[in-house]
């Protein structure tokens, strides 16, 4: 990457099937709202851009993250925490259908098995 490092801007698009009302093929569906993805999502789709940014070499580690976001090195950490969520889990709060504080799912992070996270 030319002029230094850079994170830019992320697109992260958001697909969203509406089923029929008598549909109940799904247990979680969708929330998506005009106000667009939750926080949590936001911060998930960051801590996946975060890792594939530092496995691809635009960042030589996370330190260097943090200090090109202008965040703590801990925070940093908190965020790519929700990395270890289960895959039902990750795909449930990209979707929309499963909309929580960041606290709490970092709460769930407790438990390492994935089958015991929810």
């Amino acid at each position: 990457m030319s002029g230094g490092n850079e994170i830019g801007k992320v697109r992260v698009k958001f697909k969203v099937r509406l089923g029929k009302a008598s549909d109940k093929s799904t247990k979680r569906t969708p929330a998506a709202t005009e106000a667009g993805p939750s926080r949590s999502a936001l911060q998930l789709a960051l801590a996946h851009h975060i890792e594939r940014s530092v496995e691809r070499g635009v960042f030589k580690d996370y330190a260097e993250v943090a200090r090109v976001l202008c965040v703590t090195r801990s925070r940093i950490s908190q965020v790519l925490a929700l990395l270890n969520l289960s895959p039902d889990l990750q795909e449930a709060i990209l979707v929309g259908g499963l909309t929580t504080s960041e606290r709490k799912l970092r709460s769930l992070l407790r438990h390492p098995e994935w089958e015991t996270q929810g």
